[in-house]
């Protein structure tokens, strides 16, 4: 057998949506009237013309000596742009509208990314004899994308740069020095003549089997029609990525550094003077607005970058599964034995000026690690009794895994469960087992790599908002200062010490098939879910705010401010901390009509959430249920309401079907931090400081769809088209979301589309 299908998705920028056009936040605080600020537009402060933060004294005055640039600017508030108009520097406006300055990054942000997958799929078997078989599967999975990001953001304060005060384009004839000026000098600028930033990625996976199985013969004795199996399975997947428009932080040093304007050819050269040139090197221009940077300015700077990844397995799989003797019931008990050997290994290769921190962006360290893990497990089917009464069927199982790995160790884990079928039309059932998850590579051995997170500085005057300033803050140097790019980074990476997450899983249910309602199926199963160990993070806000707010000496020491207070950096690495648990009740209903016009088909599969609990490290726990406090770090997957539901109504008639399909999601609220604002980070429902609540709505939408299907020499034919999101409803705002105020894991981003599609089989 032998398949082959390729896939094509073209993109979608969040500009070309009225609702994601712009970034938006919420903010719960009050304007100068008393009213709440409410739904707000906002921006990076990182923008194409530039904003600056003038040096001054350490008691906030002036430098003495300054220009007349410098004097004027400062006496503009010291947080200034460069007008293009008037060609002077004018006081930094946050947001995007008319008069202000903060730069839009909506179109160059993804709401569907691009892709191009092709997949390919072949299988076969040629038998030995009467009692064995030898089989293989193959396949091949290539897939291609590239994405544009805005242009990079440089800030020198992320960078450890600093523009002297003797650079020829430096305006102010003084220094820029974040790292060692206590006065949080700082020049940010959007680097547009650069480019937008370009990441190309291929990742090919294929994966290989080479089995043989077969019925031991009569010759086995009592094992005579066992099943057995055994195979090897090899797989892989590889990834290259190219990215283009960084900047190379060594160049940018040199650039910003000290340079002269050349009497003879009237250009600047780098250098202090003719007699001390630096070869090569092209004076940088951040004070001039868009476009002042040239060709050779960017040339001189920019810098392509590849990195590598790839992760493999080799799995060797052997099995028996037979019968063993009868109870009373009509099929035997079962049981199955088998091992597994696994080898697992991969690797990140970053570029090497990622791996010495001397490019713009986010850095880091390259991951390699492996681990085996060897797992023996036994599964055993026991039917009981049949047809006697009130227990038309009763059968139990059991099953159980130990397991070894190199990395953390050993465990075991079980499984029990039991059905019973008081009449023919019921079914009830129950399990109760234990489970884990393995640490993967990139937990345990992930290089500790750079994000940029929307944070909220505990201690920064905007969100103290006038409270008393916590004592932890004293030395932070914060206490007037926000953080100015709005983004904080986080570095996070893996752990060789992680162990395992622990589950226990329980489930109970009831399956309703009555014969006096031909083809109608409901079933009813209550779950609950209980993880500890879990494998995640703190959080950077969590680590901030258990700092400065709890006083939690420990996560302090994983946060580093510059001599200016601001925060340079946060550390977060993976660890086993906390804990979830969730119980709820899933329902389904199944049920067909047939007519003499057409069969009639209903569909729906619901969920009831009773309780989703996240157990935080320092014993805080967030009921997640019902608010968006479930987020992750980056803000998305978070959406917990009590209920939602899959429903669809069919119909089909000889060749033609057609239906409908609704999607329902309920409310839950989402709830800011003491900053007042909801702005990307995920919701603070469960924080007793928490400022404001509000209401995210329920979201409904419905699909249509129609088909033919028509049989030639060919084969048979489908030919269907639809409607996605007929009412092109939009997504709910989620201001606690990352992605455009609202989260894709839950909401459709596409919007209202038609789609056409044709299924040929032989």
């Amino acid at each position: 057998m032998f398949s082959l299908g390729y896939f094509t998705q073209d993109h979608v920028l969040a500009d070309k949506r009225s609702w994601s056009a712009r970034p938006l936040n919420y903010s719960f605080n009050k304007d100068a009237d008393g009213n709440t600020i409410g739904e707000q537009s906002f921006g990076s402060g990182i923008t194409p013309d530039g904003h600056f933060f003038l040096p001054a004294t350490a008691d906030g005055n002036p430098l003495p000596g300054g220009n007349a640039a410098y004097n004027s600017a400062f006496a503009a508030g010291g947080n200034v742009t460069y007008d293009p108009v008037t060609g002077t520097f004018v006081p930094f406006q946050d947001g995007i509208g008319p008069g202000q300055h903060s730069y839009n990054f909506q179109p160059y942000s993804y709401l569907t990314t691009p892709a191009q997958r092709l997949t390919m799929y072949s299988a076969g078997d040629h038998k030995l004899g009467e009692v064995a078989r030898v089989y293989y599967e193959a396949s091949l999975v290539s897939r291609r994308s590239s994405i544009y990001q805005a242009p990079e953001p440089l800030a020198l304060s992320n960078e450890g740069l600093t523009v002297s005060a003797s650079n020829a384009y430096n305006p102010f004839g003084v220094a820029f020095d974040p790292t060692n000026d206590p006065s949080g000098p700082d020049v940010l600028r959007r680097m547009v003549e650069v480019g937008p930033r370009k990441n190309s990625t291929t990742v090919n996976t294929y994966r290989i089997v080479l089995g043989l199985d077969g019925t031991l013969p009569e010759a086995a004795g009592p094992l005579s029609g066992w099943f057995w199996d055994t195979s090897i399975v090899y797989g892989r997947s590889d990834l290259s990525e190219v990215v283009d428009g960084s900047m190379n932080v060594n160049r940018l040093r040199k650039a910003l550094g000290p340079s002269f304007t050349d009497p003879v050819t009237g250009k600047p050269l780098c250098g202090t003077d003719a007699a001390h040139v630096e070869a090569g090197c092209v004076p940088l221009n951040l004070f001039g607005g868009a476009g002042s940077i040239t060709s050779d300015q960017a040339n001189y700077i920019r810098t392509g970058l590849t990195n590598s990844s790839f992760n493999e397995q080799i799995q060797g799989l052997v099995s028996v599964s037979g019968e063993l003797f009868r109870l009373y019931a009509d099929r035997p008990v079962g049981l199955a034995l088998g091992y597994e050997l696994r080898r697992n290994r991969g690797q990140y290769t970053p570029d090497a000026l990622i791996a010495m921190g001397e490019v713009t962006g986010n850095k880091g360290a390259g991951t390699y690690g492996a681990y085996t893990a060897n797992e023996g497990y036994a599964e055993l089917s026991i039917p009981i009794v049949n047809h006697v009464p009130f227990a038309e069927t009763l059968e139990a199982t059991a099953a159980a895994r130990v397991f070894y790995y190199s990395s953390f160790g050993s465990d075991w884990t079980y499984k029990v469960g039991l059905r019973e079928s008081p009449v023919r039309d019921i079914t009830l059932r129950g399990t109760y087992s234990t489970a884990y998850r393995a640490p993967s590579i990139i937990d345990l051995y992930s290089g500790l790599n750079d994000h940029f997170l929307f944070l909220a500085d505990p201690c920064a005057a905007a969100v103290l908002d006038g409270k008393p300033l916590p004592a932890t803050c004293t030395g932070a140097a914060a206490n007037n200062a926000q953080d100015p790019n709005k983004q904080i980074r986080a570095t996070i990476g893996g752990n060789p010490r992680l162990t395992s997450e622990t589950a226990k899983i329980y489930t109970a249910g009831i399956v309703v098939e009555p014969r006096w309602v031909q083809n109608l199926t409901l079933t009813l199963d209550y779950y609950n879910i209980e993880v500890e160990q879990a494998i995640s993070t703190y959080g950077a806000q969590f680590i901030l705010d258990q700092c400065y707010l709890q006083g939690n000496a420990q996560l302090c020491n994983l946060v580093t401010r510059g001599v200016n207070g601001q925060i340079g950096n946060v550390v977060d690495v993976n660890k086993n901390v906390g804990f979830f648990n969730t119980d709820g009740v899933d329902l389904a209903a199944r049920y067909a009509l047939p007519t003499p016009f057409g069969r009639f088909g209903f569909n729906l599969d619901g969920t009831w959430l009773h309780k989703y609990d996240i157990g935080q490290p320092d014993g805080t726990v967030i009921h997640a249920k019902g608010t968006y406090d479930g987020a992750g770090a980056q803000g998305q997957g978070g959406v917990y309401p009590a209920f939602k539901f899959n429903a669809a109504l069919t119909y089909a008639l000889d060749n033609v079907g057609a239906g409908i399909s609704t999607r329902y999601i309920g409310t839950y609220k989402e709830c800011a931090n003491s900053s007042g604002v909801l702005h990307g980070s995920g919701s603070y429902c469960y924080a007793q400081d928490h400022v404001g609540e509000r209401d995210v709505g329920a979201y409904v939408t419905f699909d249509l769809f129609l088909s033919y299907a028509l049989r030639s020499n060919l084969g048979r034919t489908v030919i269907g088209a639809g409607v996605q999101n007929v009412f092109d409803k939009a997504p709910q705002r989620v201001y606690g979301g990352f992605t455009a105020a609202s989260d894709p894991t839950a909401y459709d981003f596409m919007g209202r589309f038609l789609y056409l599609r044709l299924a040929q089989s032989l």
